[in-house]
């Protein structure tokens, strides 16, 4: 069952949808793009989308969105043909036909010779056409980037992460799904990862345009696409395919909030993969120290389904009870966390012990895990946490350092090389190995609760 909320309506996933007529609370209303409830206008309701609540016509929607079933005006077909329009109509298709099969008898034999006598080179290309009647769709041969031109040149090999920084690029881009209709008075867009079509996530299509960006796809995964178009008489079509996005980090982009992707996606030591869609960095949600960095559409998260947001602010900055941005269903903990070196300070032991404790528990997951900017106290716990997942060392530095697309002025190597300076008396054949013996040694992290975060994070293949 849907409802509507602030004049928009959300189906019963909570997603705004392109519905056509719709009942809530025995009210019939058109939810038109984006779940956008019509209304003070007229609307012509075609078959496909009456969904069997009125009849194909025209009606009124009143100031608040509500059908005035008395205003209905019967939509009429094509004005029947007379039966010396029909006669007309054959005796030109006989004529028709008769001109194209004298083309073919003349043409078809000079077409061989020509295509026999010429030499082809074949012309690459990465997209490939599917198409029906109605509906074009692309078939991606190539891995799909999730990012700049810039990052894609970097995890390409063709330049160096230094290079993307100096230019001052960025790292996220939304994917772009094409598509050409023909005679489509609806469409939508069903997208299913890793399983075709199963559980798939629903987008209304702008039939008067030709592609949709999509916000947060995973990368290194393969995505199933089915597109339904309908027709001002009601008839549908169907194209389905399928693409895959490139491996990479995956930016994450949310409206007001700053520096932020998942943390997953990384080979590791053990011959595993870590998870996406487990922990989401990032700067503060609420501007309570940056008041810019304000997550202004929570309905932009939900897709995530956060169960805590880790605070690694201290709560020093209020003085009222502190609600999470992300709702009120949402664990919310300050930690007060070391950054860099202030990790081996006497004292700071204590917020590590808690922080590792906390990201042992399943129960927190999935994660929102932030400071201010996203970039100290959250690369020196991000950087804690991947070694202790197996990632290794360059591609720790390497996560650390795209905070640099962001906050490039923060970001610098003697920062985090004061972690690397400060373990190098702890016992371990390399990073990874030292992070856990001083977590578990020092810091006071149970070997059990590391298992216990390997477990969460890391694939099972």
């Amino acid at each position: 069952m849907g409802k509507i909320v602030d004049g928009i309506y959300y189906d019963s996933k909570g997603k705004p949808m392109h519905r056509g007529i719709v009942k809530v609370d025995d009210k019939i209303y058109y939810a038109a793009k984006n779940g956008k409830i019509v209304k003070n206008k007229k609307k012509t309701v075609h078959h496909g989308m009456a969904n069997g609540l009125v009849h194909h016509g025209t009606y009124y929607f009143d100031k608040d969105g509500v059908i005035d079933k008395s205003s209905y005006k019967k939509s009429h077909g094509k004005k029947a043909k007379s039966k010396k329009d029909k006669q007309k109509k054959r005796q030109t298709q006989i004529i028709v036909a008769a001109v194209i099969v004298v083309a073919l008898i003349v043409f078809i034999p000079i077409g061989i010779k020509f295509f026999k006598d010429r030499k082809q080179t074949p012309v690459e290309t990465t997209v490939d056409a599917v198409e029906n009647t109605d509906i074009t769709i692309p078939k991606y041969t190539d891995d799909q980037y999730l990012c700049t031109p810039a990052m894609e040149k970097f995890y390409k090999g063709s330049v160096s992460l230094q290079d993307v920084l100096n230019a001052k690029a960025s790292g996220y881009a939304p994917f772009t799904f094409n598509y050409t209709l023909k005679n489509a008075a609806f469409a939508t867009l069903e997208l299913s990862e890793g399983n075709e079509l199963a559980d798939p996530v629903t987008y209304s299509l702008d039939v008067t345009a030709k592609s949709l960006s999509i916000d947060n796809l995973k990368t290194g995964t393969t995505y199933y696409y089915k597109v339904k178009s309908t027709n001002e008489d009601g008839n549908t079509s169907e194209a389905t395919g399928s693409f895959r996005t490139a491996e990479g980090n995956r930016f994450i982009t949310f409206p007001g909030v700053y520096n932020t992707r998942d943390i997953g996606g990384y080979n590791t030591l053990y011959g595993k993969k870590v998870k996406q869609g487990v922990l989401i960095r990032g700067s503060e949600l609420d501007g309570l120290v940056e008041g810019k960095y304000f997550l202004t559409d929570v309905t932009a998260t939900e897709p995530f389904g956060f169960r805590s947001e880790f605070d690694l602010r201290s709560s020093d900055i209020i003085i009222t009870d502190f609600v999470s941005r992300l709702g009120s269903d949402v664990a919310h903990k300050f930690y007060d966390a070391p950054s860099y070196g202030q990790i081996f300070s006497k004292g700071k032991d204590y917020a590590l012990r808690q922080i590792f404790a906390d990201l042992a528990n399943e129960d927190y997951y999935p994660m929102y895990l932030h400071c201010t900017y996203g970039v100290d106290r959250t690369g020196t716990i991000i950087f804690l946490l991947q070694g202790l997942l197996g990632v290794s060392e360059q591609d720790m530095r390497t996560e650390y350092e795209l905070s640099g697309l962001y906050q490039r002025d923060t970001v610098k190597d003697d920062k985090i090389n004061a972690i690397i300076s400060g373990l190098a008396a702890i016992k371990g054949d390399n990073i990874n190995e030292k992070i856990e013996n001083y977590l578990i040694d020092t810091v006071g992290v149970t070997k059990e609760q590391i298992e216990s975060i390997r477990s969460i994070f890391l694939e099972n293949e």
